[in-house]
């Protein structure tokens, strides 16, 4: 460096020079060609020729500038359009990962890599040293028979339970009265009624009458609960999906919230063919799996159904297999 007669600190090199040594993507680089190109290093003015020249050479300076600034615009809006998908999938995966209390698998980003039902059922299988046979015999029986009505899960709500959530009175119970309830004696889980507005009639399915319709009920009854007791004691009082499972063993599978697990079932036969698999996996503390892996269908109907058509659901189990079943529930 070195000054000039009024003070000012220039370069020693020559501005033809200058432009050169400075990258073009210095935000002021031909501003600083052009200052120092107006005067020599000892403040003289330059000969006219040599501005003309310096002159032309800024001119080019500002025009390959141009270009380059149109060139990174072009570049910056194609690296915005790549960026805007990676942003929105990320945000998804983030907001589902917060939502249900555990991360998303590829199935659930890319839907080419859904898994179909047998691969689940293999896969489970595999890894919990089951025969498949019998993991499908499972499926078969315990199911509900249809992943979906109308694009939502089969849902069954069940009063008895909403009763204990409001608890014997209050305004949650004085309004869950006026429109869910159960009539008479008999089994907790018989003699449910639902009121719509048009007086009280059966909650759940009858014989002969088609799924869609017992659905829309069972589905319009929730829809009630939610407002009587609120959304999640609502969604733990119902069972739902495939294994129809109740809301209460979110936690159990791994969700934060009972409506996460609500929500994951409404993606289909896959994903509560899933949720059915992990709850056998870790309900009583591994005691339904043991007892599947020792082929003792009766007491994993026991575990499974309850103890009062336990023989009824491990016969029908053994038949859907493939395989023979002593008196004792044993697989043979």
């Amino acid at each position: 460096m070195r000054r000039t007669p009024s003070g000012r600190a220039t370069s020693t090199w020559a501005p033809a020079s200058l432009h050169r040594l400075i990258p073009w993507w210095w935000p002021d680089a031909t501003g600083l060609a052009g200052s120092q190109a107006r005067r020599r290093p000892d403040g003289a003015r330059r000969p006219a020729r040599v501005g003309a020249r310096l002159r032309h050479r800024r001119r080019r300076l500002a025009a390959q500038g141009a270009a380059r600034s149109r060139g990174e615009w072009l570049m910056n809006w194609l690296l915005a359009a790549a960026a805007a998908p990676v942003a929105a999938v990320g945000g998804w995966i983030g907001w589902r990962w917060y939502s249900t209390g555990r991360a998303p698998s590829m199935a659930d980003v890319i839907p080419f890599a859904r898994r179909s039902p047998d691969a689940v059922i293999n896969t489970w299988a595999e890894k919990n040293d089951v025969d498949p046979a019998l993991v499908r015999g499972v499926v078969k029986i315990e199911s509900a028979g249809t992943d979906l009505v109308d694009g939502r899960p089969v849902v069954r709500v069940e009063v008895h339970l909403l009763q204990r959530e409001a608890g014997r009175s209050g305004a949650k119970r004085r309004k869950l009265d006026q429109v869910l309830d159960r009539s008479g004696g008999g089994e907790p889980w018989e003699g449910h009624k639902v009121n719509l507005g048009d007086g009280w009639q059966a909650l759940h399915g009858q014989p002969g009458e088609p799924l869609r319709e017992s659905q829309a009920r069972e589905w319009a009854a929730l829809a009630l609960a939610k407002q009587a007791v609120g959304e999640e004691a609502a969604i733990r009082s119902s069972s739902f999906g495939l294994g129809q499972l109740l809301g209460r063993h979110h936690k159990a599978l791994g969700y934060r919230t009972a409506a996460a697990m609500l929500e994951d079932a409404e993606r289909g036969e896959t994903a509560q063919i899933d949720q059915m698999l992990r709850f056998i996996e870790v309900d009583r503390a591994g005691a339904m799996l043991r007892a599947l892996q020792a082929g003792e269908l009766l007491q994993f109907a026991i575990y499974y159904n309850g103890a009062g058509q336990a023989q009824r659901y491990a016969t029908k189990i053994a038949r859907a297999a493939g395989v023979g079943i002593s008196p004792s529930g044993q697989v043979v």
